[in-house]
């Protein structure tokens, strides 16, 4: 039995690789839970000095790397990717640092990732600019399709309706 090395980790969406192409243990993986929701007031009270007044917090993560399920530092440098979805306009990152405070982190967009590397991981922010929400009233609602019917839109009602006569005839019979 050979055992598959592995030189990327990947936990939600997130994937991790060493920068020097070397693979890891087998042992090791990524652990990446989404933490918005506890931690969004938090890093927002302890980063506004570099988040810009047009943006907002739109995700928060907590990177750990386990090894046998127990956290472990990187031993070195290792190349992050964090996804990014396509309505995020100016998307930025800032971590916490080990002494506690928050810095931005120079990382490049590529293939819808925000990658950037770093020898520690732990609390990473996206921040982006804040998008106006347009609200529902302006779009069409539900779906238009004529296909043969060049008279409008479909109205739903996709009843069978020779079930209903081949009932009808069955019930008279």
């Amino acid at each position: 039995m050979k055992i598959k090395e592995k030189t990327e980790l990947e936990d939600n969406g997130v994937k991790v690789e060493k920068t020097d192409g070397t693979p890891f243990l087998p042992n090791m993986t990524l652990k990446v839970t989404d933490v918005t929701d506890d931690k969004k007031d938090e890093v927002n009270s302890g980063s506004s000095a570099l988040i810009d007044k047009e943006q907002e917090i739109k995700q928060v993560f907590e990177i750990k790397l386990l090894e046998n399920g127990i956290e472990v530092k990187p031993d070195g440098s290792l190349k992050i990717r964090i996804p990014i979805k396509e309505e995020y306009r100016n998307p930025t990152l800032i971590h916490l640092t080990e002494n506690g405070s928050y810095e931005k982190i120079n990382a490049i967009i590529e293939d819808g990732y925000l990658v950037y590397e770093s020898d520690e991981l732990g609390l990473v922010s996206l921040i982006a600019d804040v998008i106006e929400d347009k609200g529902k009233d302006d779009e069409v609602q539900g779906s238009y399709y004529p296909g043969d019917n060049v008279g409008g839109a479909l109205t739903g009602d996709i009843t069978n309706q020779m079930m209903y006569v081949g009932m009808g005839c069955i019930s008279l019979g």
